[in-house]
């Protein structure tokens, strides 16, 4: 698959389906019925634009890389969990890696909105440094049962609620 067929399936997909197209009209109608828009504003309140996927994404594409290479380390880890940690792991231990696993996919899934955000490199180190700090001390202590470093772990967790506050800004 070439990159112009991936482009045109991400364009088809946000843009000219029919359910994206007819939802904007609808919405765009609801709007000129209860006249929240003046005349000039009406065509303008919702424009789609097709632009080339990597020119939305600009400078900020290498957040899309560290995700492909956290969701690789979290399907690895989350294998090598399931059929080594799970057996050999008191339950304790075993709910430890489990929660730095599924917090590894959510954050690893929301790195892939960083491109979008206004402030991307902030957003992006937070999330990524949270992930780091969050998931390792907990996939730590799930590992070799030592809690020496689960001091750090809510460190990890202000930081990743920091990045979600972040995409508000």
């Amino acid at each position: 698959m070439n990159s112009d067929s991936v482009q045109e399936a991400v364009k088809w997909i946000t843009y000219t389906n029919p359910v994206v197209t007819n939802s904007v009209q609808g919405f765009n109608s609801m709007l000129k019925w209860l006249g929240v828009a003046s005349s000039s504003e009406k065509q303008n309140i919702i424009k789609m634009e097709s632009r080339n996927l990597l020119q939305m994404l600009g400078k900020n594409i290498y957040f899309y890389k560290m995700a492909g290479l956290l969701g690789a380390s979290a399907v690895i880890l989350g294998a090598y969990g399931a059929h080594v940690v799970a057996h050999k792991a008191n339950p304790e231990e075993a709910r430890n890696f489990e929660t730095a696993n599924r917090y590894h996919f959510y954050h690893t899934f929301a790195l892939l909105g960083v491109p979008f955000c206004r402030f991307p490199r902030v957003t992006g180190a937070l999330f990524i440094s949270g992930t780091l700090i969050f998931c390792g001390t907990c996939y730590y202590n799930g590992l070799t049962a030592d809690k020496t470093f689960n001091k750090y772990t809510p460190t990890g967790g202000m930081l990743l609620i920091a990045a979600w506050m972040s995409m508000i800004l």
